[in-house]
């Protein structure tokens, strides 16, 4: 699995909030630090694709523009780093970006097969699970922007961009994709503008600029295109389905409302 990355600009206004982040967070963050804009974009949709954050800097008007680019090409030759990739594509796939170690030991192929040969060996087992551990860094390095790594607050960072989970009565222990501020994903992103748009229509209001929004991250592709069979990516897969309808149907819409308009400024027909 290879992400297709580019560089890009995004104002800071354009990012979606889901509040203001947590105060341990905050105090790992630089002082000054601009909630918006978040360290990591990933997009789902289309071909797998991987952004951090290079820079912050202003435009002519005043207003603060992220500058995002693909990790470093070096990164991508770590041994391991493909592996990484599919974890972070499991974990975009989950509900609450949640998946438990055991459902990843046994669905990233290199740790599946080295707990089928050793399915009766706790101290192999244990082994297993420890180089999901080596994958997770590797993903947590990916991720993390190389403008932070010399902040002395770097390594937890970095821990909250994936984040360990301790076991509950309802799951065992496993890891979490961050949320904004820290990761942007696509497909949450283009699920909150519909939502956001429906309760804009349904109040009376204009919901134009949340429908583009969503529109411009559902026209990339289906969620996962290089992953249209596997079981793992299902749940996602079918809410971003929903999302991707309902861009249709307001899409047909808009194309409907736009006929009668071109057609009166086309004048009558010719006789």
């Amino acid at each position: 699995m290879t992400p297709v990355v580019s560089a890009s600009a995004l104002p800071t206004t354009h990012a979606t909030s889901a509040g203001r982040p947590a105060d341990d967070l905050v105090a790992l963050l630089q002082p000054g630090w601009t909630h918006d804009v978040p360290l990591a974009r990933v997009r789902t949709c289309g071909t797998l694709t991987v952004e951090v954050l290079q820079d912050l800097h202003a435009d002519p008007g005043g207003h603060l523009q992220a500058v995002y680019a693909p990790p470093t090409a070096e990164l991508f030759h770590i041994k391991g780093m493909t592996t990484a990739l599919l974890l972070l594509a499991l974990l975009a796939s989950q509900p609450g970006c949640f998946a438990a170690k055991d459902f990843l030991t046994q669905t990233l192929p290199h740790l599946r097969r080295v707990s089928i040969l050793n399915e009766e060996d706790d101290l192999e087992e244990d082994a297993s699970l420890s180089r999901l551990d080596n994958v997770v860094s590797l993903l947590r390095k990916l991720l993390c922007p190389p403008r932070l790594l010399a902040l002395p607050e770097a390594h937890a960072l970095r821990k909250r961009l994936v984040q360990f989970v301790r076991a509950t009565p309802e799951s065992g222990p496993g890891y979490r994709l961050a949320t904004f501020p820290l990761l942007w994903l696509d497909v949450e992103a283009m699920e909150r503008s519909v939502a956001h748009a429906r309760q804009l229509e349904e109040q009376g209001e204009d919901g134009l600029e949340a429908w583009q929004a969503a529109y411009q991250i559902g026209m990339r592709g289906p969620f996962l295109a290089h992953e249209p069979y596997s079981e793992w990516a299902d749940w996602r897969r079918g809410s971003a389905v929903a999302a991707r309808c309902e861009l249709g149907r307001w899409d047909e819409r808009q194309r409907s409302r736009r006929a009668p308009a071109a057609r009166i400024l086309a004048g009558p027909p010719h006789q």
